[in-house]
C-alpha cells in the first residue's frame, strides 16, 4: 500500500500521525504492520477485563468472608457504578484543563 499513512509513520519517514489521517487507518493496516503490539495490546485488555470483573464482582464476598461484614452486594455495586462514573469525568476535567493551560 503506498499510500498509507501508518506504514510511512511506522518506517520512520514521518516522527507521527496527524488526528485526520488516523481516521483512515483500519484495524487491518494496524494488525499488519505491528502484528506483535496488536497482540500484546489485545492480550492485557482482556486481562484487566478479567481482572477488572474477579473484582468487582467478588469484592461483596471478600469483604463478608474475610473481614466479617453484613453485607448486601447492591450497595457496593453501586458504589463502583458511581466511582466508574465519576472517575473518567474528572480526569476528562483536569486533562482539558491542563491542556488548555499550555
Amino acid at each position: 500500500m503506498p499510500g498509507n499513512p501508518l506504514r510511512a509513520a511506522a518506517s520512520g519517514r514521518r516522527s507521527g500521525l496527524p488526528l485526520a489521517e488516523r481516521r483512515g487507518v483500519s484495524t487491518t493496516d494496524v494488525t499488519g504492520v505491528y502484528p506483535r503490539r496488536t497482540i500484546l495490546g489485545f492480550s492485557l485488555f482482556i486481562g484487566q477485563a478479567f481482572l477488572y470483573n474477579a473484582i468487582t464482582f467478588g469484592y461483596a464476598q471478600i469483604l463478608a468472608e474475610f473481614f466479617h461484614v453484613k453485607t448486601d452486594p447492591g450497595y457496593y455495586f453501586a458504589v463502583i457504578a458511581v466511582g466508574n462514573l465519576i472517575g473518567p469525568l474528572v480526569l476528562a476535567g483536569s486533562s482539558t484543563r491542563s491542556a488548555a493551560s499550555r
